[in-house]
């Protein structure tokens, strides 16, 4: 009980963080906050839907990860937040690679990772690490996701993201 009071306490300051966020502007550059539809995983494969949200007049950082079987049922949820200064691009690379730790914590061997920074799932795809800021985050992430049978990381839209992040045990 305890365990689930702490996600629900975590959960609640990642939204927190999250009200009032935009999030259209990612280290400079517009990005348009279109609506989406969050869709299931193929059979067998675990998708890890994985966000970041900063406030940054009051520094606090908030993270999330909630993981979905095929069938839309919530196998997983970690969420947390604290303050302190932070980078946009810099906390959703370390949300990829908390979605890429839980889901080799739970043994699961085929997992979707995804993101709503293009920007991180793009240096991914293209096993880019070079990045000045994110480079040693990438190539962690790239590294860990060797050791699964099947691990694709793909892009969604912000709205996706809120989609796949609601506490329930229904599909979106």
């Amino acid at each position: 009980m305890s365990t689930v009071e702490t996600t629900v306490r975590e959960w609640a300051q990642y939204n927190e963080v999250r009200v009032g966020e935009d999030k259209t502007e990612v280290n400079g550059e517009k990005q348009a906050a279109e609506s989406s539809r969050w869709y299931p995983p193929p059979q067998g494969v675990i998708k890890l839907n994985s966000d970041a949200a900063l406030e940054q007049k009051e520094r606090r950082i908030g993270s999330e990860v909630v993981a979905r079987r095929e069938d839309g049922e919530m196998v997983g949820a970690w969420a947390g937040g604290e303050r302190r200064d932070g980078n946009p691009t810099v906390e959703e690379a370390l949300a990829i690679r908390k979605a890429v730790i839980k889901a080799k914590q739970r043994g699961w061997n085929k997992v979707e990772i995804q993101s709503d920074c293009k920007q991180m799932v793009d240096k991914l795809k293209d096993r880019n690490n070079e990045d000045p800021i994110t480079g040693t985050i990438l190539a962690d992430i790239l590294m860990l996701s060797q050791e699964f049978d099947e691990c694709y990381f793909s892009f969604v839209k912000r709205d996706a993201v809120s989609q796949a992040g609601k506490i329930c045990h229904k599909p979106v």
